[in-house]
């Protein structure tokens, strides 16, 4: 685990000085992405990060907050429209994670994609009043550990939402998930429908 703070990152200074807009797009190319923490589409402490990949079969590769996350008042965007993609965080809070007073946005639209989170805070997941978003619109994809479904707003009181829709194909999930099903979990919302993708 290594701090990364590159590749679409708005970043503040804790306590000191509030951050700014952090952007990264690549058009075209099969790209390998590399970072530690707080990296990809990802925005701290007031900061708002955002990265956007239009087209390729991609490999991003983070540490701790990434591919679309945020922390302490932050917003974190991420979106990748097209191919084959492999997403991985080395340890959490990765693609759609928001925790304290932050918002957060993951979006990839096309393509058979495997998601790999070492820890269990990714995917939609959201805490300490923070709204996160997971939304995959196509392909087979492949979810290994990352599901968040307990949530605490012990920072602020109040309540956080966690959103994670998967639309088509037949995909795979660690228990207790299921293809073609949808509920709730605390604050956390799984749903995983065989609808269309609504870009195309």
């Amino acid at each position: 685990m290594y701090d990364g703070f590159s590749q679409g990152v708005g970043v503040g200074l804790r306590n000191l000085g509030r951050g700014g807009i952090g952007i990264l797009v690549d058009h075209n190319g099969n790209d390998t992405y590399r970072s530690g923490n707080f990296s990809q589409g990802t925005g701290y402490y007031f900061g708002a990060g955002l990265l956007f990949d239009f087209s390729g079969d991609d490999k991003y590769y983070c540490s701790r907050y990434g591919l679309g996350a945020s922390a302490h008042s932050a917003s974190g965007i991420f979106m990748d429209f097209s191919g084959d993609d492999a997403y991985h965080a080395m340890v959490q809070a990765a693609c759609g994670s928001a925790w304290d007073l932050s918002s957060a946005f993951f979006c990839d639209t096309a393509g058979n994609d495997r998601y790999t989170s070492a820890q269990h805070f990714s995917f939609g997941a959201a805490d300490h009043n923070g709204l996160a978003f997971h939304y995959d619109l196509a392909g087979n994809d492949t979810y290994e550990g990352g599901f968040y479904t307990s949530q605490s707003n012990a920072y602020h009181g109040g309540h956080s939402a966690g959103i994670f829709i998967n639309l088509g194909g037949m995909d795979s999930y660690p228990r207790p998930f299921l293809n073609n099903v949808s509920e709730m979990h605390n604050e956390f919302m799984f749903i995983d429908q065989p609808g269309t993708n609504p870009l195309q």
